[in-house]
């Protein structure tokens, strides 16, 4: 086969019914040079089998089998039995278009790139899921163009300044040489361990680039990792990976950029709070019990501290918007007494017009009748 141009990472875990789909569009792609590295996560269902059947259909698939530790680990103890001169991760239950690592590897190749980044297309397994969840294809992908060759941090900032930063390892194509170089690893036990890496590799990558073509095909489906992890689960992925993006980006982010990564940084922060507070009482206990005691205080820091401070704010906005409540009706009430006792004085005001009115009238009458009565006097 030659020299391998492409290894193609696949963690893999209870996927029975989308495995098929997935491993066919890589075996099928137009670039042949390629390996196929596929990670049995400790699968209860048929998965192993599949895999096993497709080992004999194809002598480019290297198999690894490994007790359930997750798809951080997963993709990290793929990336250690790689040997291609690029690195791609797939997910098991996704599928990739045919000619994509070709013409992601010649573009690679063409311009001596670090990492090469491009676009996804939704698939949604049920109507269901469109209608009731924010993720759109438009997310994952959008018409601007990045198709020169930046820096990390330049596109990185380029990119938030725009709002199409997408922190996804299946829309990006990385050199093996420069991950290895640079420790560019997933973070083991965590879900979104997409977050940190991503960041990491914006941060350390002399030469990216970005190609505006929908290759990677997403499906999203119940039961997968994004539609049913708790709130606690999240919380722990956004924490420890806000530890190592601040630790990153205090060493080698260039004053130039560094607003942007702050602003990622603030953003993984205010996620961290949001599933904070969605957690319940004793499940936050018990994580935090389990955190090593540096990382226990990085918590209190960071998470905890800053969301009573949030709650304290908020309960103080609420007195406040109750006060302003409270004083705006009573200025509407003391206008409308003051419009009542305007409208008094004017009754009373026209009450004695009347009364003065009413003198005058008795007064004329009285007048009258004592002129009536002289003159019957007088006959």
């Amino acid at each position: 086969m030659g020299k391998i141009k492409v290894s193609v990472v696949i963690p893999c875990y209870n996927v029975e019914n989308y495995l098929e789909k997935c491993l066919d569009s890589i075996i099928n792609q137009t670039l042949k040079e390629i390996e196929i590295i596929v990670v049995n996560d400790g699968s209860t269902d048929s998965t192993l089998k599949i895999l096993k059947e497709y080992l004999k259909k194809d002598d480019r698939i290297i198999l690894i089998d490994q007790k359930n530790s997750g798809l951080a680990t997963s993709r990290n103890n793929g990336t250690d039995k790689a040997t291609g001169k690029y690195i791609y991760y797939i997910d098991s239950d996704d599928y990739l278009d045919l000619t994509a690592l070709e013409e992601l590897y010649e573009k690679l190749e063409k311009e001596k790139l670090d990492t090469l980044f491009f676009d996804s297309k939704v698939i949604y397994e049920s109507d269901n899921l469109k209608d009731t969840t924010i993720e759109t294809e438009e997310y994952y992908s959008h018409d601007k163009e990045y198709e020169k060759v930046y820096s990390g941090q330049e596109l990185f900032a380029k990119m938030m300044q725009e709002d199409t930063y997408r922190e996804s390892s299946c829309m990006q194509i990385n050199k093996l040489e420069f991950l290895r170089k640079n420790d560019i690893r997933f973070i083991d036990g965590i879900i979104h361990e997409d977050v940190y890496f991503t960041l990491k590799v914006m941060t350390l990558a002399k030469k990216v680039s970005y190609i505006c073509k929908k290759f990677y095909n997403r499906l999203y489906r119940e039961g997968s990792i994004m539609t049913s992890t708790k709130a606690l689960n999240r919380l722990n992925g956004c924490f420890k990976s806000l530890l190592e993006i601040i630790k990153t980006v205090n060493e080698k982010v260039d004053k130039e950029h560094l607003e942007s990564f702050l602003e990622r940084e603030r953003a993984l922060q205010n996620n961290c709070i949001t599933m904070y507070r969605k957690s319940s009482k004793d499940d936050l206990e018990e994580y935090k019990n389990k955190l090593p005691i540096d990382e226990r205080n990085n918590f209190k820091l960071l998470v905890e501290n800053i969301t009573r401070k949030q709650i304290y704010i908020n309960e103080l906005e609420n007195k406040n918007k109750e006060l302003e409540s409270v004083k705006t009706e009573k200025e509407k009430l003391e206008t409308e007494n003051k419009k009542l006792e305007e409208e008094i004085e004017h009754l009373e005001i026209k009450l004695k017009e009347q009364d003065s009115i009413k003198f005058l009238i008795k007064k004329r009458i009285k007048t009258r009748i004592n002129r009536l009565k002289r003159k019957k006097g007088k006959r």
